[in-house]
C-alpha cells in the first residue's frame, strides 16, 4: 500500500513539475511579446495552447492562444492568427473576478489590426469596440480610448466621414477628461485630415491648430516639429490656403520636407505647392510640381498595389495552414491514446486510494469512539465531584445553622437558670461543659468539612486544567509534533513550528509570554521550550533541533534559571507543569 501511494505521489509530482515548466515558458513567451520581439516558434506556441487547454485555468488558456495568434501573425498567417484569437476569446471567463481583461483587450486589438490589413472594415470596427470595452474593465483607460479612436480609421476607409469625425471628437473629449492632453492633440491631427478640404470647417480647424501650437510638446526648442510629425504642417498649410493666405500656405507646405523622406512621402508637399501655384497662376511652378506630383502618385499606387498583393498572399497561405491542421489532428489522436492509458492508470490508483481511505476512516472512527468513551468518563467524574461538593456544602450550612441555634438556646437556658437557680452553680457548670463539648465537636466537624470543601474546590480546578490539557493534546498540530518526535525520519517544517507555537499561545498564553519576555531568548531556545512542554525526551529534542544532546541540556538549564531561578536542567518540565497547570494525559 505505501509503495502505491508513493507511486501516485510521484505521478502527481511529475505532472506538477511539468505544469510549472509550461507556466515558465508561457511567461517567457509573453515577456518577448511585450518587448515587441518577433515570434516565430509556432511549435512552442501550439504546445503551450494544447497544454493549458488540458491543464490550465481560463486566464492561462486565453494567454496561450493569444500568443499562438501573435506567432501566426508574425509569420504572416492571418487566418491561423484570427482562428487562434477566436479560440482565446472562447476560453475567457468574463464572469470570474480574476478574469484578465487586459489580455482579452489585447486579443481584440490584434484581431482589429489583422482585419484592417485584410480590409474587413466592419469586423475591424467591432473588434476595436470590444478591445476598448475590455481595456476599460482592465482599468487601462489610455488604451481603451486609443482603441475607440482607431474605429475612425475604418470609417475613413469606408468613406463615412461624419461617423469618423464623431468618433474622433469623442476620443479627444475622453483624452481631455482623463488628462491625456498630448494624446488628445495627436488625435486632433486626424480631425484636421478630415477638415482639410472642407471650407465650412475653417473655424474648427483654426481652433484645433491654435490648441496644438500652444500645448503640444512635440515642438523642439526652435519651435519646429520632429521629423516624423511634420505632416501637421501640410494641414496647417491647407488652412491658410483655405483662408486665401497663399504665402503662409506655401511656407507651411515646404516645412513638410525633412531629410531622408521616402519618395512617396513627398505627396502632401507636392500636392500643396501645386495647389498654391495654380491659384497664383505660376505656370512654370505648376508644370514643375504637376510632374513631380504625378510621379509621386504613380510610385505610391505601385507600392500600395505590391503591399496589398503581398499581404493577401501571405494572409491566405492555405497550404501550410491545412498541413498544420492535419498535424494537429494526428497529435490529437496520439494525445487521446495517451489519455486512455493515463485514465486507466488513474482508475487503478483511484481504487487503491479508496481502499486506503476506507482503512483510514476506520481508524478515525475507532479513535473517535475512544475519545467519546474518554469524554463520558471525564463527564461522569466531573458530575460526581459536583454532586459531592453540593452535598458537603449543604451539610456544612446545616451544621452552621444548628451551631447558631445551639448557641442561642444555650444563652436562653443560662439566663433562665441564672434567674431561677442562682445557687445552682453545679448545673451551670454542667451546661457550660456540655456547651463547650458541643462547640468543640461542631467546630472540629466544620473544620473537617471546610478542608473537604477546599479539597473538592482544588479537584475542580485540577479537572478544568486536565480538560484544557486534553483539548490541547487533541489539537492536530500538537498530534503532528508528537508524531514527528516519535519518528526518527521526520522533521518539523517551518509552517508546523508556526502553527504549533500559535496553538501553545492559545492554550498557555502565560507560558509563551514569559518566554518572549526572557532576555536574549533565541528561536532555537523557544523551540526547545515548547518541545519540553510536551515532555519530549532530550535525544528527540536534539534531533528535531539538529543539535547535540549536551546543547539541549544547556538550553534546559538556561530556561530553568530564567523562568524559575533554578540552575538545573532536570526539573524544568516539572516546574513548567506546576506553574502553568499542565496535565498531559497522553504522556
Amino acid at each position: 500500500m505505501p509503495l502505491l501511494v508513493l507511486l501516485f505521489s510521484f505521478i502527481v509530482s511529475c505532472h506538477s513539475g511539468r505544469h510549472k515548466e509550461m507556466q515558465e515558458q508561457l511567461e517567457t513567451l509573453s515577456l518577448h511579446n511585450q518587448q515587441d520581439s518577433v515570434l516565430t516558434n509556432d511549435s512552442l506556441a501550439q504546445a503551450l495552447a494544447d497544454w493549458f487547454d488540458a491543464h490550465g485555468k481560463p486566464n492561462e488558456q486565453v494567454l496561450a492562444h493569444y500568443l499562438l495568434g501573435r506567432t501566426h501573425a508574425d509569420r504572416g498567417e492571418a487566418p491561423a492568427a484570427i482562428a487562434a484569437y477566436h479560440a482565446a476569446i472562447d476560453r475567457a471567463d468574463t464572469t470570474a473576478q480574476d478574469c484578465d481583461f487586459r489580455v482579452l483587450g489585447s486579443v481584440y486589438a490584434q484581431m482589429a489590426s489583422l482585419y484592417h490589413q485584410l480590409l474587413l472594415l466592419s469586423y475591424e470596427i467591432e473588434a476595436h469596440k470590444k478591445a476598448s470595452e475590455y481595456d476599460y474593465l482592465a482599468k487601462d483607460t489610455l488604451y481603451a480610448i486609443y482603441e475607440y479612436k482607431m474605429i475612425a480609421s475604418a470609417y475613413i476607409l469606408q468613406n463615412k466621414m461624419d461617423s469618423a469625425a464623431f468618433v474622433i471628437n469623442e476620443a479627444m473629449q475622453q483624452f481631455r477628461e482623463h488628462g491625456y492632453t498630448q494624446d488628445e492633440l495627436q488625435t486632433s491631427i486626424m480631425l484636421l485630415h478630415l477638415y482639410k478640404d472642407a471650407p465650412d470647417k475653417l473655424s474648427e480647424t483654426k481652433q484645433l491648430i491654435d490648441r496644438y501650437d500652444s500645448l503640444s510638446e512635440s515642438f523642439s526648442s526652435g519651435q519646429e516639429l520632429q521629423s516624423s510629425m511634420r505632416k501637421y504642417y501640410y494641414y496647417k498649410g491647407k488652412y491658410y490656403e483655405g483662408i486665401n493666405m497663399l504665402d503662409s500656405a506655401e511656407i507651411y507646405y515646404r516645412k513638410v520636407y525633412r531629410p531622408g523622406m521616402s519618395f512617396v512621402e513627398y505627396d502632401p508637399l507636392y500636392s500643396g505647392l501645386l495647389s498654391v501655384f495654380k491659384k497664383q497662376h505660376d505656370a512654370d511652378s505648376i508644370a514643375k510640381y504637376a510632374e513631380l506630383y504625378c510621379a509621386v502618385n504613380d510610385s505610391s499606387i505601385s507600392i500600395k498595389d505590391r503591399e496589398t498583393a503581398a499581404k493577401m498572399s501571405a494572409s491566405y497561405n492555405y497550404d501550410r495552414y491545412q498541413k498544420m491542421a492535419l498535424h494537429s489532428e494526428r497529435r490529437a489522436h496520439t494525445t487521446m491514446m495517451t489519455l486512455v492509458v493515463v485514465v486507466s492508470l488513474m482508475l487503478v490508483l483511484s481504487a487503491i486510494l479508496c481502499l486506503w481511505l476506507k482503512n483510514y476512516r476506520d481508524k478515525q472512527r475507532l479513535e473517535h469512539e475512544r475519545q467519546e468513551v474518554l469524554q463520558r468518563k471525564k463527564q461522569q467524574e466531573m458530575e460526581r465531584l459536583q454532586t459531592e461538593f453540593i452535598d458537603i456544602s449543604e451539610r456544612y450550612e446545616k451544621n452552621r445553622r444548628a451551631l447558631q441555634l445551639l448557641e442561642e438556646s444555650h444563652k436562653e437556658a443560662i439566663n433562665s437558670v441564672q434567674q431561677r437557680l442562682d445557687g445552682a452553680r453545679s448545673t451551670i457548670d454542667n451546661l457550660n461543659k456540655r456547651y463547650e463539648d458541643s462547640m468543640a465537636l461542631f467546630r472540629n466537624e466544620n473544620e473537617s468539612l471546610k478542608q473537604k470543601i477546599e479539597e473538592l474546590s482544588s479537584h475542580k480546578k485540577i479537572a478544568a486544567l486536565m480538560e484544557k490539557s486534553m483539548r490541547f493534546e487533541e489539537e492536530q498540530t500538537v498530534k503532528r509534533i508528537i508524531e514527528i518526535s516519535n519518528s526518527p525520519r521526520l522533521h518539523i517544517r517551518k509552517r508546523e513550528w508556526e502553527e504549533y507555537i500559535f496553538t501553545v499561545g492559545r492554550y498557555y498564553p502565560d507560558f509563551l509570554n514569559d518566554l518572549r519576555e526572557s532576555p536574549d531568548l533565541t528561536t532555537q531556545e523557544t523551540h526547545a521550550a515548547v518541545l519540553v512542554l510536551l515532555n519530549i525526551r532530550t535525544d528527540d529534542i536534539a534531533r528535531l533541533l539538529n543539535v547535540s544532546g549536551q546543547r539541549v541540556t544547556n538550553i534546559k538549564s538556561s530556561l530553568n534559571l530564567s523562568l524559575f531561578g533554578v540552575k538545573s536542567a532536570r526539573p524544568l518540565f516539572d516546574n513548567i507543569k506546576s506553574r502553568y497547570g499542565i496535565f498531559l494525559l497522553g504522556k
